[in-house]
């Protein structure tokens, strides 16, 4: 493969996520909550019908170079199956907050 089919194939790649991520609505009624799961507590950063990502940590990126993030996330995933392990705690009532 050149680089040239390389480079295509990529940006096709891309654009198939970037769709996902623009098309898969979220639960407002999940999001903004912050939750236990097993040892451990975060956010719902994310919700999808099969999974949730709960943000457990967040730090300062240490090169942002071509890059518009400022914060490095670390999520973990729980799948639909492990939600009724999934322990409420409280809702953000701003994006700001937490």
């Amino acid at each position: 493969m050149n680089s040239k089919t390389i480079t295509y194939i990529f940006l096709a790649f891309i654009a198939v996520l970037g769709w996902n991520s623009f098309a898969i609505q979220r639960d407002e009624k999940m999001f903004d909550d912050y939750v236990r799961w097993k040892n451990l507590e975060g956010w719902i950063y994310f919700k999808d019908d099969a999974y949730v990502s709960i943000e457990i940590a967040v730090k300062d990126k240490v090169c942002n170079k071509g890059s518009f993030h400022k914060k490095d996330h670390l999520l973990v995933l729980c799948y639909y199956e492990q939600w009724n392990n999934l322990e409420y705690v409280k809702t953000r009532q701003s994006k700001y907050e937490g």
